[in-house]
């Protein structure tokens, strides 16, 4: 649906995006969110919330979203970079309490809310679940997953699955805006990526799929011995 790279020209603006052909809106009055050697470089200074790099003209419910993430700052206090999605407005800020989701992920050496080498959903500023990591390295790549269906959530660093979550509080499966940001700090940001999120059934389809293919393969495996 939406895939940005960022590996393009550098730019105070971070463009439109090569699939979906939407065009980021940004809203930086205290920071800085532009394309600086193939990726998406997040200066974000601001406090009460810095206005995250939003798809423009795009909403969405469920969703598979994606991003590749280093922190290239070591700073102090309560300093995160956060996915948002399912946001009420595209002016969305990180921290702002306004609904929506967002996945904020607290580096090593951080510390304040949240605790340090922690990765935290939340829903406005209420903390929904949390998951501590052994250590997150200043300057190393981390890829982020969140997927969310209906009124489940769950979240994946480095390909492993970290925590699922259930959301019980009703009106918070609409679609709404997705996108990324920092609340201060400075961050790296690529391969940012929104897909569907598969039905139900055609994921049950593609297990019985697999299912005959291994099946098939036992039988011919049997056949040869």
């Amino acid at each position: 649906l939406v895939s940005d790279d960022f590996t393009r020209a550098d730019s105070v603006s971070l463009g439109t995006t090569p699939v979906g052909g939407y065009t980021w809106i940004q809203n930086q009055p205290t920071g800085s969110i532009s394309i600086v050697s193939n990726v998406a470089s997040i200066n974000s200074r601001g406090s009460g919330g810095t206005p995250m790099a939003v798809v423009g003209g795009f909403t969405i419910a469920d969703l598979d979203i994606t991003a590749s993430y280093a922190g290239t700052l070591v700073p102090s206090n309560n300093y995160f970079f956060t996915l948002g999605y399912r946001m009420s407005a595209d002016t969305a800020t990180v921290q702002d309490g306004q609904p929506g989701y967002q996945l904020q992920i607290t580096s090593a050496g951080w510390d304040g809310t949240y605790g340090a080498n922690s990765v935290t959903l939340t829903y406005g500023n209420a903390v929904l679940q949390q998951a501590t990591v052994a250590a997150f390295t200043q300057s190393t790549v981390y890829d982020i997953r969140v997927l969310a269906s209906g009124n489940s959530h769950t979240v994946y660093l480095d390909g492993g699955e970290l925590f699922q979550f259930t959301e019980t509080t009703g009106g918070r499966t609409g679609a709404g805006y997705a996108g990324f940001g920092g609340y201060y700090g400075n961050y790296d940001v690529s391969n940012f990526e929104i897909s569907n999120v598969p039905e139900p059934s055609t994921l049950l389809l593609c297990g019985l799929g697999f299912g005959l293919i291994a099946f098939r393969r036992s039988r011919r495996s049997g056949a040869v011995d």
